[in-house]
C-alpha cells in the first residue's frame, strides 16, 4: 500500500512539472531600418498598439505596448540614443540590446514575462 501511495505521489510530482512549462508565443514585427532595408524582428505577441516617430531626419523610433504596460522600443536613427527607465526598485524589469545598429529596449517588463522577453530578445541576436 505504502509503495502505491508513493508511486502516485511521484506520478503527480512530474505531471506538474510537465504542466509548469511556459510555452511563449511569438509573432514577428517587421520595420523598414534607416537604410530602408526590410527588418523583421521576433516579438512576444499580444501587443496592442505601435506608434513611430521621426527622430530629427535621421531616423525612427517605433514603439510596440502590451496591455500589462510592458512596452518594447526600436530605434534606428544615428547620433540618438534613449536613455531605458530601469525599474529596478518597482520590481519591473528593462534590457537593452543594439543589433545590428538597432537599439531595442524592453521596459516594465514583470518578473513572469521576463524570460519571455529575454527569449525574444536573445533569438535577434542569432
Amino acid at each position: 500500500m505504502k509503495f502505491k501511495i508513493l508511486a502516485l505521489v511521484l506520478s503527480l510530482t512530474f505531471l506538474s512539472c510537465n504542466y509548469s512549462k511556459k510555452v511563449y508565443t511569438f509573432r514577428e514585427y517587421s520595420i523598414e531600418d534607416c537604410l530602408g532595408k526590410s527588418k523583421s524582428f521576433k516579438l512576444p505577441s499580444g501587443w496592442i498598439k505601435t506608434k513611430s516617430h521621426n527622430v530629427n531626419y535621421h531616423g525612427f523610433v517605433e514603439l510596440i505596448q502590451y496591455p500589462d504596460s510592458s512596452y518594447v522600443t526600436i530605434l534606428c536613427a544615428q547620433q540618438t540614443e534613449i536613455n531605458p527607465d530601469f525599474n529596478i526598485a518597482k520590481g519591473l524589469h528593462s534590457r537593452s540590446e543594439k543589433i545590428n545598429g538597432t537599439t531595442i529596449i524592453y521596459n516594465n517588463v514583470t518578473g513572469e514575462r521576463k524570460a519571455e522577453f529575454d527569449y525574444a530578445f536573445s533569438s535577434m541576436k542569432k
